[in-house]
């Protein structure tokens, strides 16, 4: 039977503190499988309406501690939340931090839309903060091995005198390269994966999750914008590279409110198809109109802007 639920967006907490008779303790620590198949069949969860950013949530609390579910083989976790998804029949929830380690295989972090979402502000905010003329900059862009890069090329084409794309699809650009010459007088210069020479640029976009060891490919004081971050990059760039300048994350206001993104990424992909499809479908766009339109819809705006900047976080703030 299901329980259907019909709000803007789900959370999925654990319980924060288990209350146990000591019969319960007893029986727990001695009999424990059949205590956590009596969980599975009674199926204790609880259900909470909640108004936050103005709209209107479900909170589903579990029966279980963080530690507890950490502590449960995968097999019940699995058919626990197999239950749990058909009960309620909501598709995707917002899973609380203390479960994302555990439940991993139900967790996605969205957030990397806003980096698209807010691509023009952020830019903006860039080529003030930084005093860059765009019209007089060399701009790299590393692929996105997707149609995500066409929202990207899209918005700069019109701004731009020099343009390379580092990408291993060359057939996949020769037509748009001849339209944008033909449209633009932009000549697009090509790159073939994997790099072998530096690259000569000013700004770099970087749309590639993977390829990290491109990073030291790029010229000295090198800005870049990485619109796809990760502890990898991270990690790689460890006491190299330096003089690059690398906007790397953002926080953002959502309805007025300094907003956690992955929640509002929830509410998003719940209330609009385009986005869901952009996030969703490897092979899918969005147009720089379409998307200027969607944050003024939802009312969202960049709030702080974070570079690293000599192995330091800098905070550019709105």
């Amino acid at each position: 039977m299901k329980d259907a639920l019909s709000n803007k967006f789900y959370i999925l907490q654990p319980i924060k503190n288990k209350q146990s008779t000591a019969f319960t303790q007893y029986y727990k620590k001695h009999f424990k499988k059949k205590y956590y198949n009596g969980l599975y069949y009674k199926f204790p969860v609880r259900v909470q309406a909640i108004t936050q950013y103005h709209m209107d949530g479900t909170v589903i609390q579990l029966p279980f501690t963080a530690e507890e579910l950490e502590e449960l083989e995968k097999e019940y976790i699995d058919k626990f939340m197999k239950k749990l998804w058909e009960r309620f029949d909501i598709g995707s929830c917002y899973i609380e931090k203390d479960l994302r380690g555990v439940l991993k295989d139900y967790y996605e972090d969205k957030s990397w839309f806003f980096q698209y979402m807010l691509f023009k502000p952020c830019l903006l905010k860039i080529i003030e903060h930084y005093n860059i003329d765009l019209k007089e900059t060399k701009v790299v862009i590393v692929d996105s091995n997707n149609k995500k890069i066409e929202f990207v090329l899209q918005y700069l084409v019109p701004e731009l005198n020099y343009l390379t794309i580092v990408t291993d699809r060359e057939e996949y650009f020769q037509d748009a390269i001849e339209i944008i010459y033909h449209t633009t007088g932009l000549l697009v210069e090509l790159c073939q994966y994997p790099v072998q020479e530096p690259l000569s640029s000013t700004l770099v976009i970087f749309l590639d999750s993977g390829q990290y060891k491109l990073y030291s490919m790029f010229p000295e004081n090198s800005f870049v914008m990485d619109l796809a971050f990760h502890p990898i990059k991270r990690d790689y760039l460890a006491n190299r590279r330096k003089d690059l300048v690398i906007a790397y994350d953002l926080e953002i206001e959502f309805q007025g409110e300094q907003a956690d993104k992955e929640l509002v990424m929830e509410i998003l992909t719940k209330d609009c198809w385009k986005i869901n499809r952009f996030i969703n479908k490897e092979n899918s766009s969005i147009t720089p109109g379409e998307m200027e339109e969607l944050f003024k819809h939802y009312k969202i705006r960049v709030k702080t802007l974070k570079v690293l900047q000599k192995d330091k976080s800098v905070y550019i703030d709105n």
